[in-house]
């Protein structure tokens, strides 16, 4: 395919993305829970439970296997297999492009991680340490991990007693999985509400509300480190501070899966004449509030999304400062929202795209400015009333169907004082581009050239009839 077909190709899929619109559309059977599943890449799997914790709670079941769609292949019957883990796991993560799956398996006082071949369920050929075991005297471990490239984060919730006396902490460490080498590990109090993301294979981003000896309250604040020297923070920003009434009591960070390609992968990509990138463009940051004088209210909950190029960048230009305030950065870079949005394992997160149940938030800035300058030229045309070549112009652009009033770039305010749950107003302008997706879909899954309809039958278990896979 030449530059132009492969131009052509590029804006079409754009526009079918704006105004959901799409080529093809396929009803895929899948019978069973997919509460604990995840997507990357066109690559979809589900974990299934074992039989013997068929009829346990969600937090005591445990899974033998994997049961794995390649959404991407070329044939009209979609490839799929069960892959069965080494092991009993409690979570697992994958990256396709480096045919690989991490297991984790759960103890009451420490946990194992094995790395797999995605296609041939053995030990991954390029681990020459297949399992790492970590101690914990932490009753069933609550464990995140995270690969990127060479680098496995591993994070637990443990008291570790020989260090900290009967304080908890939480613990971060490292691993090249090349090499089986560890690079790092820290800890950090468990009061300070840890939650980690690796943006790089050199530096991951920390969200946490340690104590500040000055007011005595915790601030939010979310952190850069070098993988290389982890012990202090290149860069700290300040988030809104809660109110007196109102205490934090969890955050996360959330992106989708990030996958690594290689020449020789074994899952390519969609067939597109361009290439996707790799990592997850948006990073969305949680925070969980709880009335200080009423504990068993429901938390109010509330959710922020900022740009990981945002990050990236303040790592290659150095501010003046280390600490930067809300009031500086937060404004222009992020958009809140005063609700929690339905963050479904990072299956409705892809590039720039957040997919909610009927609707997709689209945070590309290069697509809202161009949309925006097509725009302002349309306007220029009606002003000068004699300019035939910009009708020709006009009729010879391919973008001239966008519709320019979705995109939300107005500053919102989320009500802050004494009466609320932050200190002072939280102002936020973001740009996005709001689509609205018709039809009454339980959630919506992104990959790189689908948008995929979950939809469910019956009510407890939320077992699923089909999911509708659309190309767009």
């Amino acid at each position: 395919m030449g530059a132009s077909q492969a131009l052509d190709v590029l804006r079409s899929r754009q526009r079918n993305w704006k105004t959901m619109e799409y080529e093809t559309h396929e009803r895929l059977p899948l019978v069973g829970t997919l509460s604990n599943s995840a997507l990357c890449r066109g690559v979809f799997a589900r974990a299934l439970p074992s039989a013997a914790t068929l009829l346990h709670s969600w937090y005591l079941r445990r899974y033998d296997r994997l049961d794995i769609v390649n959404l991407f292949s070329e044939t009209r019957l979609v490839p799929s297999w069960g892959l069965r883990s080494p092991f009993p796991f409690r979570e697992f993560t994958m990256d396709p492009g480096q045919d690989l799956v991490v297991f984790v398996r759960l103890h009451l006082t420490n946990f194992q991680i094995a790395l797999c071949a995605m296609t041939l369920g053995a030990f991954h050929p390029e681990a020459p340490v297949p399992t790492f075991d970590f101690v914990s005297q932490h009753q069933v471990p609550i464990v995140h991990i995270q690969i990127l490239g060479s680098l496995l984060a591993v994070m637990d919730s443990s008291s570790n007693r020989l260090t900290f006396g009967q304080s908890t902490v939480e613990t971060l460490s490292i691993i090249n999985w090349k090499t089986g080498k560890f690079i790092f590990k820290r800890y950090w109090p468990a009061m300070d509400r840890i939650s980690f993301r690796l943006i790089s294979e050199s530096h991951f981003l920390l969200l946490s509300c340690p104590l500040d000896h000055t007011s005595f309250k915790r601030i939010p604040s979310i952190q850069i480190f070098s993988i290389s020297n982890a012990q202090h923070p290149i860069r700290t920003y300040l988030l809104p501070v809660p109110s007196a009434n109102y205490i934090i009591r969890t955050v996360g960070i959330h992106s989708a899966l990030t996958s690594t390609y290689s020449p020789d992968s074994k899952f390519p990509q969609a067939s597109l004449p361009f290439m996707l990138p790799g990592h997850p463009q948006i990073l969305v940051f949680s925070l969980s509030l709880q009335a200080r004088h009423h504990p068993f209210d429901p938390p109010k909950h509330f959710t922020f999304v900022c740009l990981r190029d945002f990050f990236i960048k303040s790592i290659q230009n150095a501010p003046s400062t280390d600490i930067v305030e809300w009031d500086t950065w937060g404004p222009r870079n992020t958009r809140f929202f005063g609700q929690g949005l339905p963050l479904h394992q990072r299956r409705n997160m892809h590039g720039y795209r957040l997919a909610l149940p009927h609707m997709i938030m689209d945070f590309n800035p290069v697509d809202m400015a161009r949309d925006l300058a097509h725009h302002a030229r349309k306007l220029d045309k009606y002003r000068d009333t004699d300019s035939e070549e910009d009708d020709a112009e006009e009729s010879d652009d391919s973008e001239g169907s966008c519709d320019y009033s979705a995109i939300v770039d107005q500053y919102s305010v989320i009500l802050g004082g004494l009466n609320h749950e932050f200190d002072q107003n939280i102002v936020s302008g973001l740009p996005y581009r709001l689509i609205e997706v018709p039809g009454g879909n339980h959630s919506l899954v992104l990959a790189d050239d689908n948008l995929i309809a979950v939809n469910f039958t019956g009510h407890q278990d939320f077992h699923t009839d089909a999911l509708q896979m659309y190309v767009m």
